[in-house]
């Protein structure tokens, strides 16, 4: 009865803890005007990356940003790394579809989105097998 009664305690023990883990909050920067794709959008532009007239034809009701990973690093601060997609607008067979991809990595806070410590990744080759 006794191991029973264990065994009971340790399943509850661990399906609560399992609970707590996968439901701690963590910050929700996902939208487009959030600070993940503006970083991205100015790294592009201050750094040249992209022409203006490609930045400038960004379709940003049509951004992606899509949370990759979020990882606590100190009391309310954690490690986030974004992938932001910017589709083209127009009608040019040329930038009509084309999309500019960034990752960015930042640090957030529950009440804000970032620290100034961004990172920005852009990525030249998107490889399917």
């Amino acid at each position: 009865m006794s191991r029973i009664t264990n065994f009971t305690t340790a399943l509850i023990t661990l399906a609560s803890v399992s609970c707590f883990a996968s439901s701690s909050k963590h910050p929700n920067c996902v939208g487009k005007t959030d600070s993940p794709a503006m970083s991205g959008h100015n790294a592009l532009r201050n750094h040249g990356y992209v022409d203006q007239k490609t930045l400038d034809n960004v379709d940003f009701e049509k951004t992606e940003v899509q949370l990759l990973a979020s990882q606590p690093i100190g009391i309310n601060l954690f490690k986030q790394v974004y992938q932001i997609t910017y589709k083209q607008k127009g009608s040019q067979p040329k930038t009509l579809g084309k999309d500019i991809t960034v990752i960015v990595s930042q640090s957030a806070t529950l009440e804000e989105c970032t620290t100034e410590d961004s990172t920005v990744y852009l990525v030249s080759h998107t490889m399917k097998h």
